[in-house]
């Protein structure tokens, strides 16, 4: 019977394991990377975010609103619309917030509003409730999909 000793193995071992090792990087320092068919894509913005319609939306809500719901929403001789008073969360989305303001407010006006305005208005409405971010893209056809519960 033949004996194999371990020095005997080292050659067979380095040849089998030879082909094991990472291939050499060549990057440099300065190299950058190159982008490959599975990065990620880039968001196309199609419309106004929330921040810019609540810019607008701020000044028409203290032309319309304020006078009854409060100057920051917090609720006069109307309820609340902005922070823990505010019961939102009965109109369900953002859609249905909409709908029932646009043809129920101003009081005295209703309905009086352009569309413009009151999409101003409601993205001021769910900033101050951090309802989205203020990079959100807010189109009327996706408002369905924002919740108003807290």
């Amino acid at each position: 019977m033949r004996r194999f000793t371990a020095l005997a193995l080292i050659p067979a071992l380095l040849l089998a394991f030879s082909g094991c090792a990472a291939p050499a990087s060549t990057a440099t320092p300065t190299s950058r990377p190159q982008p490959t068919a599975m990065s990620a894509p880039q968001p196309i913005v199609s419309g106004p975010t929330a921040g810019q319609l609540a810019d607008l939306g701020k000044a028409v809500y203290n032309a319309s609103c304020a006078r009854c719901h409060g100057s920051q929403g917090e609720g006069a001789s109307a309820p609340a619309l902005v922070g823990a008073r505010a019961r939102l969360d009965r109109y369900g989305d953002a859609l249905g917030l909409l709908e029932y303001f646009s043809r129920t407010m101003p009081r005295g006006s209703p309905g009086s509003l352009s569309e413009e305005k009151n999409l101003q208005i409601l993205a001021w409405i769910l900033l101050q409730n951090n309802f989205v971010y203020s990079s959100t893209v807010l189109e009327e056809s996706d408002l369905s999909e924002t919740p108003l519960a807290k």
